[in-house]
Formats: structure tokens, sequence, C-alpha cells
């Protein structure tokens, strides 16, 4: 039988005999957190005999008692409570020093909250109404789920100059039954996705698709492009009978832009293309 732990050395000899016996009984401390259902930190604080790892001074003699009979260790009944620094309080003021709120306090205080709340409140609706709106240029459906796909606004400008977008027309097949089409004898590539995107593109004569492709659905190319943007990264792109890598393109926010300097890499074949008139041609 140990002696009781009254003070802190008790508890540390306590501590150092319980981490001992474990020792000689093999058992890991995983062993006994597992068995006793305490944390490692509780079953170190018990070896160390530190009550401050545990919440108060009864869960630690509690955990004492039980560490204490899993490892065999007779232990004495221990006193009420186990003796652990108290923090030192600041001394209370006399009774005389408090007075309560006066009703006319409390009403300042109740008025004072309630401008806060209601000026807080109308400036975030001042904000959220002078706030741009979110960056979506165009919402086009996408098949016969009647599925919305957002085209970001920031598409960039500096482009060359390009008519008014033609009206966006309803992709043929639905989300839910990807289907091929033939894509235009014409076509000098081919543009396929595997997650429904919008998708928009610039041609070198200024013409713009915007539309939104679902998979399975091809996309014709039908010129050299100066601008492809996509809202996925799964996006394929075949020209020439050449696969591109539209990897290096992906942005951080998991879509494809490629810019113009960018696509004079991409093997298109020389095309005819709508060209202005110059002042010198007779």
């Amino acid at each position: 039988m140990i002696a009781e732990p009254h003070t802190a050395d008790d508890t540390v000899a306590v501590g150092r005999l319980l981490a001992h016996q474990r020792r000689q009984l093999g058992v890991s401390l995983e062993d006994a957190t597992r068995q006793l259902l305490l944390s490692k930190s509780q079953i170190e604080g018990l070896e160390r005999g530190e009550p401050g790892a545990f919440y108060n001074p009864q869960f630690y003699r509690q955990a004492l008692r039980k560490y204490a009979a899993y490892l065999q260790v007779a232990l004495p009944e221990l006193p009420a409570t186990t003796e652990v620094a108290a923090p030192v309080l600041a001394p209370a003021l006399p009774a005389e020093h408090f007075e309560p709120p006066s009703r006319t306090h409390v009403y300042l205080a109740v008025a004072a909250g309630l401008i806060v709340v209601v000026g807080g409140a109308g400036w975030f609706i001042a904000r959220a109404a002078g706030r741009a709106p979110a960056t979506v240029a165009t919402v086009v459906t996408a098949g016969a789920t009647g599925r919305p796909v957002e085209i970001p606004a920031d598409i960039p400008t500096d482009t060359p100059a390009a008519p008014p977008a033609p009206p966006v027309t309803t992709p043929g097949p639905s989300l839910d039954v990807p289907q091929a089409q033939e894509v235009a004898a014409s076509a000098v590539g081919i543009l396929t996705v595997d997650d429904p995107s919008w998708v928009f593109i610039r041609y070198a004569d200024g013409s713009v698709v915007q539309r939104a492709v679902n998979p399975g659905e091809q996309l014709a190319l039908t010129q050299r492009m100066v601008y492809l943007a996509a809202g996925t990264r799964t996006v394929h792109v075949t020209v020439a009978d050449r696969m591109i890598d539209t990897r290096p393109f992906v942005t951080d926010k998991g879509e494809v832009r490629v810019s113009a300097r960018q696509l004079e890499t991409w093997p298109f074949p020389d095309l005819p293309t709508a060209v202005p008139p110059s002042a010198s041609t007779p």
C-alpha cells in the first residue's frame, strides 16, 4: 500500500510508482488510454503527479483510483479533496461599493444597442444595394433539363472587336442522355467537354460563339480562334487531327482561358477570313 498523496510531493511519488508498475507489466500508454477511456495526456499527468491535467481535483482522484486498480496497485482511501494550488483572487470590495444601475442607465444602454443594430443593418443593406452585380454576362439553358450555365463577364476585351453576339441557341442533346453530333465537314477542329459547361469563342473574323456544351456533344470550330474560354477544366480540343493539351491553360478557378498569343501556336490551317479593306486598296 502506497502513501496517501496529501501534498504535491506525494502525488509525484504516487505517479512515479504507477509509471514504474505500468512498465513492469508491459502496458503501453496506448493500451492504458484504450482500456481506461482516458487521454494520453491524462495518463501522463497521473504518472507525473499533475492534478492539473484534469478538469478538477475530483476527476483527478477518480482517475487515480481507476488507474491504480488497473495496474493492481493498492491505494488507501483518498481524502475528500486533494491539495491543488488555488488561484489567487483579488479581495472582494465592500458591499457599499456596488450600486445597482438606475432605470435610466438601463434605458440608455438598450437604446444605444438598438441604434448600433439598426445602423449596422442599414449599412449592410445599403452596401448590398450599391454593390455591382455578380460577374455573369450570359445565362444560357443547357439542354432539355433547363439547368442554367453561367458565362462570366470578365472575358478580355483586348481581342479584335466583334459584332453583336448572335442570340444564344439551346444545345441539342440533354444533359442526362449525352449523344454525339455530326460535325460539319468544313470544320477545322472539334471541341468537347466531360462536364456540362459554358463555352466562349472569338474567331479571327470577329464573330463570337457563346453557348452551353454538354458531355457527348461535339462543337465544330469553323476557323482560327483568337480567344477561347470554358467553365470547366475538362475541355478537349482537336485541331487538324491533333489533340491539343489544354491543361496548361486551366486557371485557379478551374476554367480554361486561352489568349490570342497562346492560340497562335495551335495548328489551325490557313483559311480565308473576313479582312477589312485597306485604304490603299484600289
